[in-house]
């Protein structure tokens, strides 16, 4: 809607930041304490245009549900969803277009909003999403019910793949010892981004081993970790290097943190709150074991762990 000049972007949430529920985004606040399809205000922006005139496609004919026995409703409804970008939850990734429309923040380190003193009625949370709250505590352990591949014999590495500017990226590396999360270049490129948009950082990134190593800057994109219904989207902010690897990205503990995953290489997969309950994201034997193949064969440059990144 902001996009197409139908409405002004949406006043900053009100209230301290920190004390927001983290495991919550909103992609029309584009700020974190609650999900956007609990999100009051971009339903009454929604219906605000509704009643304007704009939106008609997306909207059912109550006289054709009539005709069809369908009850008529009270509310408005959507019979294809709302317009691309405002959609409450991602697609599965068989249903979407992959490849097609890219939707990415570029900006600089997540931080605090400066218009967090502005102040709006908020309505009282619903039954709904106190019970989503309290499913983001939800104890996560791993047990005798937990299968333990026989791959962790040979001590394979945690490989995901997530979703991130609608894209599919697989060769995802977890990495508990990285102080920082990394997207390659040649990834950077293939996600269709421009250089533009990156932001310059100076300091370089200092490994266990090897010369220091330059990042092309920063930039922060939104990733989709799991599978509907229980996944979730956080902002990742990505130290971009032109280094050579078998992998696309590597996924750090700021990350691990945001998502409050439990990694378990013995089961080779991690486990993270979501609304919906505990997730839990296998990690690809057979892909991990390819890269470190490949890696012992002196086909690719791998980069060291990273200990530390000051912007």
């Amino acid at each position: 809607m902001e996009q197409e000049g139908l409405s002004r972007p949406p006043r900053p949430l009100a209230g301290d930041k920190n004390k927001r529920d983290q495991g919550l985004y909103c992609a029309y606040h584009r700020d974190v304490g609650h999900d956007m399809e609990d999100c009051c205000h971009l339903k009454k922006d929604i219906e605000k245009l509704i009643r304007r005139g704009h939106l008609g496609q997306f909207i059912r004919d109550e006289r054709v549900d009539q005709r069809r026995g369908r009850p008529k409703s009270d509310h408005l409804s959507y019979s294809r969803g709302p317009p691309q970008g405002l959609r409450c939850r991602t697609p599965e990734p068989e249903a979407q277009n992959l490849g097609g429309v890219i939707n990415t923040i570029a900006r600089g380190p997540v931080g605090g909003d400066s218009h967090t003193g502005r102040r709006h009625n908020r309505p009282p949370p619903s039954e709904e999403s106190s019970s989503k709250r309290l499913k983001m505590y939800e104890e996560i352990i791993y047990g005798p019910e937990d299968a333990v591949p026989l791959a962790s014999n040979n001590h394979e590495a945690i490989v995901i793949e997530v979703i991130t500017c609608n894209y599919k990226v697989k060769k995802v590396y977890i990495d508990n010892g990285s102080a920082i999360d990394m997207l390659y270049y040649k990834t950077f490129k293939e996600l269709q981004l421009e250089d533009r948009q990156l932001i310059p950082v100076q300091t370089p990134l200092i490994g266990f081993a090897g010369p220091p190593v330059r990042p092309e800057g920063m930039i922060t994109l939104m990733v989709v970790v799991g599978v509907s219904p229980k996944r979730r989207t956080v902002p990742v902010n990505f130290a971009v290097v032109k280094e050579p690897s078998l992998y696309n990205m590597i996924l750090g503990p700021p990350t691990l943190n945001a998502l409050r995953a439990v990694c378990s290489t013995l089961h080779l997969s991690m486990k993270f709150p979501t609304p919906t309950g505990v997730a839990e994201v296998l990690g690809d034997p057979k892909v991990a074991r390819t890269c470190y193949i490949a890696t012992l064969k002196g086909k690719e440059k791998m980069v060291a762990q990273i200990a530390c990144l000051e912007p």
